[in-house]
């Protein structure tokens, strides 16, 4: 069974870590795996792994980031609502300015890859910026084995086994250099775990490892991608040898935590504690009735960029009920940041008042009355009664 997620109205999400957020069922993603059906930590509705489509809107602007995440600047462009993917991952962090060169990148016979250096022949060229679509040169028609060939070299964090990752790729066929899907021309990057059994073989084997801000060019044969049956809405076949240019954007561990300057507390509120990138601890206030309005104080201030109406958030949290204290979420136990679309409706009122605004690096303490929590039909399945104040601490990793 599932649980009701607190932050999402109504909602019935599942928790089950390391998680792919699921979303509107369409059809397969050339990325994601194709094994049992994926589960959402708390954004999206849960959908069959073997069929899955996403949908964005994409705002333009600059991500900021908190500690143990990091981001490589990348060229964004707003794209409508309604843009359908191939690719069964949730697309998160749009960030800056692109970066990198636009001339041919020969890749060396010598190819980087996480378990170490393999030697290949007749490897395709790309074309174009990091963070701008590639186009890819094809060799010949004899595709060259399995590789992973670093065409530039971020020096951002190194991706870690279980970490969410935020990139952008074009997929093609070495067959006919048919391009089957890409992020590009939606406007924003896509978001899955990795080196965990998320997506196909080849992406965790070839890009844990690999440093935030690097450009890589991946040669994946029939088993390290759909293996024999193929994906045939994305017109793969069984046979095919798939090429794929991955940038990689940003990298979320478990850790992830806000960086901002420490502000004073302010007296009658909730008191947190919390130990370098470990889940904060809430203590709520004995004998002290909750605020009847709602409160969002400080309690690090970030120097990123504030938070804007309709951009995707990227967040650690955890919640509480007022008077209790009693827990009934947290990202934080889930081994990720969360992500969720901010002052748009599809989270609990609290949170679109209280997000929209803040600054990209701050810890933020909520303090949520029922009318701007889950109302006065409470949440049941969560533990939450219709008069009950919720209480949450939010780290804001990051913003598109």
């Amino acid at each position: 069974m599932g649980v009701v997620d607190p932050i999402f109205t109504n909602e019935l999400f599942f928790f089950s870590p390391p998680e792919v957020p699921a979303v509107a069922t369409a059809t397969e993603s050339p990325v994601t795996a194709t094994a049992a059906a994926m589960t959402a930590p708390m954004v999206r509705r849960v959908a069959p792994r073997a069929c899955v489509r996403t949908w964005f809107i994409i705002p333009r602007a600059r991500a900021q980031v908190g500690r143990r995440m990091r981001f490589a600047p990348v060229d964004s462009s707003p794209m409508p609502f309604g843009t359908r993917s191939l690719v069964g991952l949730v697309a998160v962090a749009m960030l800056a300015v692109g970066c990198g060169s636009s001339d041919p990148v020969a890749p060396a016979r010598d190819t980087t890859t996480a378990a170490g250096t393999t030697t290949v022949a007749k490897l395709p060229t790309a074309t174009g910026a990091f963070g701008k679509a590639a186009k890819v040169a094809l060799p010949g028609p004899d595709p060259s084995g399995y590789s992973a060939t670093v065409l530039t070299a971020g020096k951002g964090a190194t991706v870690v086994k279980g970490d969410l990752l935020v990139a952008h790729y074009l997929g093609e066929t070495w067959r006919d250099g048919k391009v089957f899907d890409q992020s590009y021309e939606r406007g924003q990057p896509a978001q899955f775990p990795i080196g965990v059994g998320q997506v196909i073989p080849g992406w965790d084997e070839k890009l844990v490892g690999q440093n935030v801000g690097s450009r890589v060019l991946l040669v994946l044969p029939p088993d390290k991608g759909y293996g024999a049956t193929g994906n045939a809405q994305a017109g793969i076949t069984g046979t095919d040898t798939l090429v794929f240019v991955v940038d990689i954007v940003g990298s979320f561990g478990a850790a992830s935590s806000a960086d901002g300057t420490l502000v004073a507390p302010v007296a009658g509120l909730p008191t947190v504690t919390a130990k370098a990138a470990k889940k904060p601890v809430i203590a709520v206030p004995e004998g002290v009735a909750p605020p009847a309005k709602l409160v969002s104080q400080p309690l690090l201030q970030g120097a990123g960029a504030a938070v804007k109406k309709g951009q995707t958030l990227i967040a650690q949290y955890v919640g509480v009920v007022y008077g209790t204290g009693k827990q009934f979420d947290a990202s934080w136990d889930r081994g990720q940041p969360a992500q969720f679309p901010i002052g748009v409706g599809k989270v609990i009122p609290g949170w679109d008042k209280s997000l929209v605004g803040t600054k990209i690096g701050s810890r933020m303490l909520l303090v949520i009355p029922p009318a701007d929590g889950y109302g006065t039909g409470g949440n049941a399945q969560a533990g939450i009664k219709g008069t009950d104040t919720l209480v949450f601490v939010v780290d804001i990793l990051g913003a598109v």
